[in-house]
Order: structure tokens, then C-alpha cells, then sequence
């Protein structure tokens, strides 16, 4: 598994960050703050979600449009964010409980020379206030005024006409607040409205920019005007380091109409400032009205001098205006943070003050600590760092509603680490807390690093990239050369953990490092591959708009046969290990490997080794060549595609791509000739032959078949005759109407158990049971018909699928190649407390399935029902809860090309028909 996240794999390697990365407290969440999971890799949110869906920073998921933020355990959503949730503490009027302090609810808001009163819930006059009342004093004209009457028509930048938010406006752009000379300010109003006419009246934000050319101290003021609670939030741009780490900062007081703070905006480039009334960001309320309106002024100033911090002792502060810390790096420095908020002189729990340790080196963003959400405690990475290279650590609140200010406790934690050598044995001292951390420096972007280890003892082997990215290139190895394509120039990091060692405990590993710099491949010029100097050489290309090629290899010295695989170029990883190839096979002089991205390829990294192991004399030349194919283009019932007469030369072959566009659609092959044909499939975009079709004699036709699942490319295959005989041959591509349809249904769930008052009967329960039924026996209409043929009797398994025919080969995970014959509601593994069948009448029979999932203990309450049309519903309970996971539920045919189904988890209440074609 490559783990793109920022220092999220850094962090669970160290005791200090026990915390998940996500600010609300999602402990299941396995990616860090702007990343979701995609097929076991944490990617950008911004390219995972797909049409219809938004990235959910506070679960760090892809959520349907609409659907409202869920907080993870101990906290609970208020407006944008998730904050601890109410420890039972009792608080006054105008005040509400976040975690264990008790914050202003923005009911009362004290304006002018008046201040907020938190134990009798009013205003009060300020005894440091020079005026009386709304008043507030003016030093020009030494007078008491309405301030209000001071901010109206001052404001450089004034929000545009509504709707202004992207969220309702597809073409709204932030307004851009100019503070090139050191200053700027703007001005809007705050007037919810049904911006998007659905009957519910929305809370109004308005959207401004500034750009800043390196990290900025801001001194921020905000105003309220006629009755707003004027508030601000910060977030990076897109060309920032700090958009990809989530960082953002509030400026929000609601026992007020306005506040002021200090933003430390810790990378260069462009920030969005989310203007509106406090109430609104806070609680997710529309708040504001006619008049009422905000002002905030923005004035650059300069950092202060940092303080000189020491790794190992603790620096103690106050959470409000950022304070900050210097430290003068050596060669290959690797620090954790250590980031506690301290109340009343213990641990606190204001999770609402973190994420606010900031890391700057030499000018430029690194990274910040990240919270647990509620648990009083962040830790972070910092990672990257030169000789000499000046460290700048800013601790600050991202926000903070109470009317107390918090202290905190920062460590920087050294992690000690070692150069790790290009040819030594080192001994290690086992630290089973910060790690035994070692680092190289690699001279040149998109270098492979050889590194090979040998031990007696079991280690875990972790290496890490200049921007914290990390990956895993060995579990319990003990003698391994390892592969690792790196993607930045700079210092790089390994961890080496000793399995199942305690703490001081030594050990001994031998340490070899070589850097290698691929050779970069030109279609059809052959590049030549030494290995004398090691057992792997390495090659690039870009074959991201490719279709079909081969890679052939040539001038054999020492060998006679050479893996060819490759890799994703772009991917930072362990190759066959954390880096999985795009395609691998063994290679002669006579045939290549082949690439069959059908124009959807990679950037590559290609390497070649002798397939019969190293013996450090092995040469050979390795060529790209594309391959020569037919494209018979798209295929659709409406429009077939057909070839007459196509030659095939003695000992040739015949190369096809074909597109299908209608998903369900069974795309049929037909291959003709007076010869024996043979039709060989390959796997997209792997290249191996999947199957070699030779099912008929000479003058039979030979046939590939298979239902189209998506759109694009849906086969590669070629046609050959079996005794190299030179032939002639017809080719006819036809896609027939799908097998099934699928729809959703309006039905209700009635449970058949007898326990829950059904008229069925028990015919099986447990964990991997199942249970044979004759349906020849259940006259007068079944048999019944299954993808067009007819099916005398079934196995019911408890692991929610039934199969015909033979015995279930296994008891979960259906509808993976073998698993032929099946109809699967949810084919996972559960626990079922009962298995229900009944006939109704003649023409309808049902399996209920009812139970838990076997990991996750989530309930199962679903039904398959077969009709004597041959119709299958799937129906849903009200209670049923298992296939979060995304199980793939539907139906296989017999020949096991014919599957039909979809990615889902299974909604509660909810029902799917399919109907066979007629």
C-alpha cells in the first residue's frame, strides 16, 4: 500500500502522534486530511470523487451531494467543523458547552464599549472603555461615536451582487483584496436567502482573495455593523503547500459583533478569506439580515524574532497570537512534534486549539501538527531538512470560541537519525517508540535506489520521500535487494522496525545502496540493459496516450530469457511491493511482453533482469515497439462490426482491439475459416494471454463472449491458426441486449422467518453453512431459468448468495472468477442467525437471509426473491446495515463471462428487479 497522505504513515510510527489525522476524531479513517481512499492508496480528494459526489474533509470520504457531515465519536458537527462534544457541563445564558468549557452562543453580542458578561449572560460595560454604551472613542476627533457610522462606504473592496458563493453560482469568483503595500479591507453583507430556490433559506458567505509572496503575519479586524457578528475563515489556494495539509485558520467571536487576531499564512501564494456572520460558520444556521453587515480590515506586519528551541525540551505558550521557534537543521534531521494543550496546569481537551503547530524551513511550507479532535494532543513531522537549513515553527489556534485563552506544551522530538551507507553493517539499538530512522540523500528526481539488506532478524523496512510520503518496502525480510522509484530530488528517510523486538534489544544489518538513473527509451531504437553492476536495469517512456505495445529484447549475452515489467513512473513506491506493475511477464528473443493500455496508459518505468536469476554478466538490448492492430472501434447492437477475408500468413497472427459503449450489453466474436482458429484473449492493460479459445475443429466457428460491464475498451485479442497454417478468415463483433436489466423496485420488506411472524421455514443458519434445494420439486413452474437456461436446483449459503448447479467453491467473496452459477445480494462474510425459504403459491420463492456481518457485527436483514418468469428481486430490510465495505452484489452466469452487477452498499429499505431480456 503507497501512502500519498503527508506524514500521515510518520505520525503512526510514533507514540506522541496517537491520534487519527482527521480533525474530527474518525478513527477509522485510514487517509489524512484531503486525501480519500481509492483502491488502497490515499489520493488527492479533489481526483477521487466521482460525478454526484463531494470530498467530506471532516470523514475524509466522498459523500453523496446533499449529504450532511458525519463527526466521528466524541465530537459533533457545528457548522464546518467538528468540535468535542458536551462533557454534561451546565452553562449560562447566552453560553453553550464545546467540550469541557463553555463558549457564547452568539445570542447576546456586546458592541461598542460594552463586553460580555459570561455569569449574568449580558452586556456589560467595559472598565477599560473610554465612552459609555455603543459608543467607542475616536483619538482624531476626541469624541464617543457609533462605530457603525465609521466603516460604511471605507472598505477598498465591496462584495459583488448576490449569489457570490460558488456553491450557487458556478461562475462566482472570489473578489481579490490587493495588500501589496502592507494593507487592505473589504466590505459585505449578511442576508440569507433560498439562493437555490428548494423552499430552505440558505446562510450567505462571500468569498475574497489576497496573495501573499512568502509567509505573512496578518493583523485581522473584524466589525460587525447593524446587529452582525462579523467572522472570518482562512484557507490555502491551490497554489499553496498548506491547501494539500488542510490548513485553515478562523477568526470568530460571538460574545461580540466582531474580534481581532493575528493569521499567521505560513506558504506563498493565494488565500480565500470566507466572509460572513459567526453564527453562521459556527452552528451552520442561516444568521444575518437586511443591514446587517461586516468589515474587515487586513494589515500585514513583521514576524517577530523567533525563539531558539532545543530538541527534547518542552516550550510552553498561550494559544492566541502565533508564537514562534527557531532551530538551525543538520544533514539529514528528522523531528516529531509534540503539541498538548495545558489547562490549569494539566493535559487538556480543547481539541478545537490544534492543528496549530505550523512548520516552516528556509521560506517555504513543510507541514503542520495534526489533531485527534477532541483529545487534547497533536503531533506532526517535519521532514526534508538540510545542513544548515533554518526551521521556523509557528504555534497558534486554528480557532478558538471560548472566552479563555488555553497554554500549550511543544516538543520537538529528535528522531536521531543515521546516514544510512552505500556498502557497511550497522549496528541498531532498538527504539520501539521514535524508531530506528536512517537517511540518504538522492541527487536527481525519479532516481531508482537499490537498497539491499541482510539480517538475521525479522525486520519491517518503511521509506519516506522529502515531502513526508512514504511507502513500505519490506515486511519481515531478513536478505532482500529492493527496489524504490523515488519522484523527488533531496533527503529521503528509512525506518527499520525489529519484529517483535523489545526496546534495546541489537541487531546487525548489513547495508548495500545503489542509485540508479534510467535510461530513457525512444520508440523502435533499441537501448542496451548491463547488468554487471546489478541485477535490475531501468528504463523510461511515456506510453500515457498508447494503445498496444510490445517490448521486445534482443543481443542476449549470458542469458536466455528477461523479466520485462512495468511500473507508474509518477508513483513514488517499492517496486512489487507497495508498487504494483502495470505489466510483468518473461520475454525470449522471440516473443515480447506486451502493454495494452488502449489509450489510457502510464508514464513508465520499465525494468528488465535475467528471468533465470543474477549472475552479474547478463547484457541484452531492450526495444518499444508498437504493435500493429485492427481497431474494429465501437461495438453496439445497433452497429456490428465485421471483417471478410482476412489474410493470415503461415505461423502469423492477427491483432484486434474492440469498444463497447452500452454497459450489460454481450458483446459476441465470432472468428470463421475453413482452418482451425484460435483466439487469444489478452488482459487490459496487463498484456498476459487470460485465455486461449480452441474449442472447435477446422471449418467450426470459434466464439468469445461477454457481458460489457463499463464503457471503452472491453477486449484485446488476436486470432492465430492452431497449426501455423497460412489461412483466410471472417471476424463477426455483435453486442446483443443485456442478459438482465436492473432497476430499482417498490417493495416493501415482509419477513417469511418464523420467528418474526412469516410463514416460512429455517432451512439453514451459522457461519460458512450451506444447504441444497431441488427446485424440480417445486411444481408446477420451476424449474427455473437462469441467464437462459434451466436450473433444477441450487445451494443456499449463509454468506448471502445462492449458486446452481455444483457446490460453492467458496463460502464468501462471490462473484470472483470461479464462482460461476450465482445470484448474490451481498456476498460477504456473515454470521446468519437464521436462512428462511418460502413458496408462495406456484410461481414465487424466497430466501431471507438474517444475521450480522462476521467483522463488523452490522446487521443483515435481505431477501432474494425467484419468480417464475424468471425475474430475481433483491430486497432490503429496514434494519439491514452490512455492505458498507462495497461488496459486489448481482448475478454471474454459468460460463462465468456474464456477470452483471454493481458496486454498492446495499440500502436499507431499498429493492432491485432484474428482468431477463425477452
Amino acid at each position: 500500500m503507497i501512502y500519498e497522505n503527508r506524514f500521515r504513515v510518520l505520525l503512526a510510527f510514533a507514540v506522541m502522534s496517537a491520534g487519527a489525522a482527521t480533525g474530527c476524531g474518525d478513527e477509522g479513517a485510514e487517509c489524512g486530511p484531503g486525501t480519500v481512499e481509492v483502491g488502497g492508496t490515499c489520493v488527492p480528494a479533489a481526483e477521487a470523487c466521482a460525478e454526484g459526489t463531494t470530498f467530506d474533509p471532516m470523514t475524509n470520504t466522498c459523500v453523496a451531494d446533499g449529504d450532511e457531515t458525519t463527526c466521528g465519536t466524541g465530537t459533533l458537527l457545528m457548522g464546518t467543523m467538528c468540535v468535542p462534544e458536551s462533557t454534561g457541563l451546565e452553562c449560562g445564558t447566552g453560553t453553550t458547552p464545546m467540550g469541557d468549557v463553555c463558549v457564547p452562543d452568539g445570542s447576546v453580542l456586546c458592541t461598542g464599549s460594552t463586553m460580555f458578561d459570561a455569569e449574568s449572560g449580558t452586556c456589560v460595560t467595559d472598565p477599560d472603555a473610554i465612552c459609555e454604551g455603543e459608543l467607542v472613542y475616536v483619538e482624531a476627533t476626541d469624541s464617543c461615536v457609533d462605530p457603525d457610522t465609521l466603516l460604511e462606504g471605507m472598505a477598498d473592496v465591496t462584495e459583488l451582487m448576490e449569489p457570490n458563493d460558488p456553491e450557487f453560482n458556478e461562475g462566482a469568483m472570489p473578489q481579490v483584496v490587493d495588500i501589496a503595500d502592507g494593507t487592505g479591507s473589504f466590505f459585505g453583507c449578511s442576508e440569507p436567502t433560498d439562493f437555490d430556490d428548494d423552499g430552505v433559506t440558505d446562510s450567505d458567505f462571500d468569498f475574497f482573495q489576497i496573495v501573499v509572496d512568502e509567509p505573512t503575519l496578518l493583523n485581522v479586524t473584524t466589525d460587525g455593523i447593524g446587529g452582525a457578528n462579523a467572522a472570518v475563515a482562512f484557507v490555502g489556494g491551490t497554489d499553496t503547500d498548506v491547501a494539500d495539509a488542510a490548513w485553515q485558520r478562523f477568526l470568530l467571536d460571538l460574545s461580540g459583533d466582531g474580534t481581532e487576531g493575528q493569521i499567521f499564512l505560513p506558504d506563498a501564494g493565494t488565500y480565500f478569506i470566507i466572509a460572513g456572520d459567526g453564527r453562521s460558520l459556527l452552528f451552520g444556521e442561516p444568521a444575518g439580515g437586511p443591514g446587517e453587515c461586516y468589515f474587515v480590515q487586513l494589515e500585514v506586519t513583521d514576524l517577530p524574532s523567533p525563539s531558539a528551541i532545543t530538541p527534547g525540551t518542552a516550550v510552553t505558550g498561550t494559544f492566541g497570537a502565533p508564537e514562534f521557534y527557531s532551530l538551525t537543521a543538520g544533514e539529514g534531521d528528522l523531528f516529531f512534534t509534540e503539541l498538548q494543550e495545558i489547562v490549569g496546569g494539566e493535559p487538556g481537551d480543547l481539541g478545537s486549539l490544534l492543528g496549530g503547530s505550523v512548520h516552516v524551513i528556509g521560506g517555504d511550507f513543510n507541514s503542520l501538527s495534526q489533531t485527534n479532535g477532541g483529545g487534547g494532543f497533536g503531533g506532526g513531522a517535519i521532514v526534508g531538512l538540510a545542513d544548515a537549513d533554518e526551521l521556523l515553527i509557528a504555534v497558534d489556534a486554528v480557532f478558538n470560541f471560548g472566552f479563555d485563552s488555553a497554554d500549550y506544551e511543544f516538543t520537538l522530538v529528535d528522531t536521531g537519525t543515521q546516514l544510512l551507507p552505500e556498502a557497511d553493517t550497522v549496528t541498531i539499538t532498538n527504539d520501539d517508540e521514535t524508531g530506528n530512522w536512517f537517511y540518504f540523500d538522492v541527487a536527481e528526481a525519479g532516481q531508482v535506489v537499490e537498497l539491499s539488506v541482510d539480517t538475521t532478524e525479522d525486520i519491517d523496512l518503511f521509506v519516506f520521500g522529502p515531502d513526508g510520503s512514504g511507502a513500505a518496502m519490506c515486511f519481515s525480510c531478513g536478505a532482500d535487494a529492493l527496489f524504490l522509484n523515488t519522484l523527488e530530488a533531496g533527503t529521503h528517510y528509512a525506518r527499520i522496525d525489529l519484529f517483535g523486538g523489545d526496546a534495546g534489544t541489537e541487531f546487525d544489518v548489513a547495508f548495500t545502496r545503489r542509485h540508479i538513473t534510467p535510461t530513457e527509451l525512444t520508440a523502435g531504437t533499441g537501448a542496451a540493459a548491463d547488468l554487471s553492476d546489478g541485477e535490475r536495469e531501468f528504463f523510461t517512456i511515456d506510453l500515457s496516450a498508447a494503445d498496444w505495445n510490445s517490448f521486445d529484447v534482443s543481443a542476449f549475452t549470458a542469458l536466455s530469457t528477461a523479466r520485462v515489467a512495468g511500473y507508474d513512473r509518477t508513483a513514488f513506491g517499492a517496486l512489487d511491493f507497495s508498487l504494483v506493475s502495470a505489466f510483468d511477464g518473461t520475454a525470449d528473443e522471440d516473443e515480447g511482453v506486451f502493454y495494452i493500455p488502449a489509450g489510457e496508459g502510464l508514464s513508465l518505468l520499465v525494468s528488465v533482469e535475467d528471468d533465470a536469476g543474477h549472475d552479474a554478466d547478463e547484457m541484452l538490448t531492450l526495444t518499444s515497439n508498437p504493435v500493429t492492430f485492427d481497431d474494429l472501434g465501437t461495438v453496439n447492437e445497433a452497429a456490428p462490426a465485421t471483417r471478410t477475408d482476412v489474410t493470415l500468413e503461415a505461423d502469423g497472427i492477427v491483432y484486434f482491439l474492440v469498444r463497447a459503449d452500452v454497459p450489460g450489453e454481450t458483446l459476441r466474436v465470432v472468428a470463421s475459416s475453413d482452418d482451425d482458429l484460435e483466439i487469444v484473449v489478452y488482459e487490459i492493460p496487463a498484456g498476459a494471454i487470460d485465455e486461449v479459445i480452441d474449442e472447435a475443429g477446422s471449418g467450426t466457428d470459434e466464439a468469445l463472449s461477454g457481458v460489457v460491464t463499463d464503457g471503452g475498451i472491453v477486449r484485446a485479442f488476436a486470432i492465430r491458426e492452431f497449426f501455423g497454417d497460412a489461412t483466410t478468415f471472417s471476424l463477426n463483433v455483435t453486442a446483443e441486449p443485456p442478459p438482465y436489466t436492473e432497476a430499482p423496485a417498490a417493495i416493501d420488506f415482509v419477513s417469511i422467518c418464523p420467528d418474526e411472524g412469516g410463514a416460512g421455514t429455517v432451512l439453514t443458519s451459522g457461519d460458512d453453512a450451506s444447504e441444497i434445494v431441488d427446485l424440480s420439486a417445486l411444481a408446477p413452474t420451476f424449474p427455473f431459468t437462469f441467464f437462459g437456461e434451466s436450473v433444477t436446483e441450487m445451494y443456499v449459503v449463509t454468506n448471502g448468495f445462492v449458486k446452481f448447479g455444483e457446490a460453492p467453491i467458496g463460502f464468501f467473496e462471490t462473484l470472483q472468477p470461479g464462482d460461476f452459477n450465482v445470484i448474490s445480494p451481498f456476498g460477504g462474510d456473515l454470521i446468519a442467525d437464521e436462512v428462511c425459504v418460502l413458496q408462495d403459491g406456484t410461481d414465487t420463492y424466497t430466501v431471507e437471509w438474517r444475521g450480522r456481518g462476521f467483522s463488523d457485527a452490522d446487521p443483515v436483514e435481505m431477501q432474494m426473491v425467484m419468480h417464475g418468469t424468471g425475474e430475481i428481486d433483491f430486497v432490503y430490510g429496514a434494519s439491514h446495515q452490512n455492505g458498507t465495505s462495497g461488496r459486489l452484489a448481482g448475478l454471474r452466469s454459468a460460463t462465468g463471462l456474464e456477470l452483471q452487477g454493481a458496486v454498492f452498499p446495499p440500502a436499507a429499505s431499498s429493492a432491485v428487479t432484474w428482468t431477463p431480456a425477452e
